[in-house]
């Protein structure tokens, strides 16, 4: 029997072959450079999660604290099992390129602040989170780590676990939507 093709895959491996041809390839960097944008994307990668961990805590959300740990723990379960199940090498010719966890990580922070806090009454902090896992998600582009199809897939996870974990698993927006 014939394996049908997946093309939501199939989509997002187009991604950079179609940006390669616009002329978004980035070019060798200096070492030091390297280093700076490795530290960053493993720093932001924990810094978004704990800082909207912080924040619950400071605000007695027990429950929102708990509700986060245990979306980054799905989370990671779907990663691993993603990365174990969809083998793709990485740019720089390692292995466990698909999806992103970095990004995942950094995206999941920014969609439970925004989802559980309220995205108006948490604008600044949503959007300074935003920015932090977009420099994630760009620097493992540059560093050569992962394909753009990876970051996006990455994103996206983060996205659907965290709002589905605020929404519909533990019901904890304090807000009643994303917007209000």
């Amino acid at each position: 029997m014939q394996q049908q093709p997946n093309y939501g895959i199939i989509f997002f491996m187009s991604l950079d072959p179609a940006l390669r041809l616009l002329g978004c390839d980035f070019p060798q960097l200096s070492p030091s450079l390297h280093r700076g944008l490795d530290w960053c994307s493993w720093v932001g990668q924990i810094v978004v999660p704990a800082g909207v961990g912080l924040y619950a805590l400071k605000k007695n959300d027990f429950k929102g604290f708990f509700s986060l740990g245990s979306a980054l723990v799905i989370n990671q379960i779907f990663l691993e099992l993603m990365k174990k199940f969809i083998s793709c090498a990485r740019p720089n010719g390692r292995s466990g390129s698909f999806p992103s966890g970095h990004t995942a990580a950094a995206v999941l922070g920014v969609v439970f602040l925004a989802s559980r806090y309220g995205l108006w009454e948490m604008q600044f902090p949503v959007a300074v989170a935003g920015v932090v896992a977009l420099a994630v998600g760009i620097s493992r582009v540059v560093l050569r780590a992962h394909w753009v199809h990876d970051v996006v897939a990455g994103a996206l996870l983060g996205t659907v676990i965290a709002y589905a974990w605020t929404s519909k698993v533990y019901h904890t927006s304090v807000k009643s939507s994303l917007f209000g």
